[in-house]
Order: structure tokens, then C-alpha cells, then sequence
């Protein structure tokens, strides 16, 4: 887990960030799966300890305006690169 937060002096944090190992997990799925049997699926994802909430979806609020953006995980991955 990660969490980073920056203050600029208000009672409203500058930038605050939150990582999740999940989503980089679910990355490793296709090589761990990759020629195993059906039946040792979950098992093989439960030992990543997945949290699929984590990794589908972030709100983005944007302090000037107080617009709240909802992103998508494909939102993030071209904000990753």
C-alpha cells in the first residue's frame, strides 16, 4: 500500500495519492495463468490477494473548480504513461 499526501497550508490537501498493490498484480496474471489447469485458477489469483474494487475506478477532484471526474482503468493507463 502507498499513500502520499502533500499539504500546501489550506485545510485542503495539494495532492493525495493512493496505490494499491492490485492493480499491478492483475498485470502478472497472464504469465502465472499461462498453461495451468482450470481448476487451479483461484487459487492462483487469490495469492496475488486481489481487491478488484481497487483497481476499477478513482475519482478525481479538481480543487479550483470542485469538479469530481470519475476515471475508468483505461483513463489510468493512458495517464501512466
Amino acid at each position: 500500500m502507498f499513500y502520499y499526501g502533500k499539504s500546501n497550508g489550506s485545510d485542503k490537501p495539494e495532492r493525495i495519492k493512493m496505490k494499491t498493490p492490485s492493480y499491478q498484480n492483475i498485470l502478472s496474471y497472464k504469465p502465472i495463468l499461462k498453461d495451468q489447469q482450470l481448476a487451479d485458477l483461484p487459487l492462483l489469483v487469490a495469492s496475488t490477494d486481489p481487491c478488484f474494487s481497487c483497481c476499477d475506478r478513482v475519482t478525481v477532484l479538481d480543487t479550483n473548480t470542485e469538479k469530481k471526474t470519475m476515471m475508468t482503468a483505461n483513463d489510468l493507463r493512458r495517464m501512466k504513461r
